[in-house]
């Protein structure tokens, strides 16, 4: 009977774990139109486009919203992601020097990094559903 009892158990901590890992957002470095803030309150939130299209030392990054908050932004000119599901992502500049390096924050559905000496939150793109719901909620 314990026996049993503990397979049971076994299986529904395994089917718990299954459905937790299904419902997290995909993370994964990728194209599209992610959202750069300061870490601190208040800071200016604009759009870094990252792009799917070659480049030198990476893939093209559209950052022109972003030159008035962060003008930092202004030297970078490609993005890669490091191995696996959830690699570092970082942003370089047209001779290939990083500019800042963004790690996946543990417990957040963000990316941190800090240059200049300052710490810089990246989110990524939201699925088409969740950004629909988003935009109706800030009508």
């Amino acid at each position: 009977m314990r026996r049993a009892t503990g397979l049971v158990l076994t299986g529904l901590c395994l089917m718990a774990g299954v459905a937790h890992a299904a419902s997290k957002p995909n993370l994964t470095p990728r194209p599209g139109a992610w959202r750069l803030e300061g870490a601190s309150e208040g800071e200016p939130v604009c759009p870094l486009r990252l792009m799917a299209t070659e480049t030198i030392g990476g893939k093209d990054v559209v950052s022109d919203g972003c030159h008035k908050a962060y003008p930092w932004t202004a030297d970078v000119t490609a993005w890669y992601a490091g191995p696996g599901p959830h690699g570092d992502l970082t942003l370089i500049d047209g001779e290939r020097h990083t500019v800042i390096r963004f790690a996946l924050i543990d417990g957040d559905a963000a990316y941190g990094g800090a240059t200049h000496g300052f710490d810089y939150a990246l989110y990524p793109p939201l699925p088409a559903k969740a950004a629909k719901t988003a935009k109706k909620a800030h009508k």
